[in-house]
């Protein structure tokens, strides 16, 4: 597991919710895409990061 983890600073813009702020990737799921599916295109669009196999913590 590691004692990593990747946060992000939000966009410093008036018309979002906590601007500035540290946050982690993230967004909703689109119309029927798996949990899998979501992180590894929240993370590519993101971060620029491309998932293979992703290893999910709840």
């Amino acid at each position: 597991m590691g004692d990593r983890l990747l946060v992000i600073r939000r966009d410093d813009r008036p018309d979002i919710a906590f601007p500035g702020a540290l946050d982690f990737p993230g967004s909703g799921r689109e119309s029927g895409e798996s949990h899998e599916a979501t992180l590894a295109r929240e993370m590519r669009e993101e971060v620029g990061l491309e998932m293979g196999r992703a290893e999910m913590l709840w």
